[in-house]
């Protein structure tokens, strides 16, 4: 939780940055997304240079894993 990743849409070059949240903790920041999403699920276990396929709401897409920006607990932030 609280993982802020970078991500390269395949199709069009563009870079995304989300942070995967709680679902309660959506909207809370811009770009939060909840866990429960399908890109939040379909993040689980991924790591940088995975592609990934994903259902968006304007399309199917995908997706590689750009760089993981912040993640709580390789940092020693536990307590998020």
């Amino acid at each position: 939780m609280n993982t802020k990743v970078s991500l390269k849409i395949l199709s069009t070059n563009d870079k995304i940055e989300i942070t995967i949240t709680l679902p309660e903790d959506v909207g809370v920041k811009k770009n939060n997304v909840s866990i429960l999403s399908h890109i939040g699920a379909a993040l689980i276990g991924h790591t940088v240079g995975d592609i990934v396929a994903c259902e968006f709401p304007s399309g199917f897409y995908q997706i590689m894993v750009d760089k993981i920006i912040y993640q709580p607990e390789a940092s020693g932030h536990y307590y998020l």
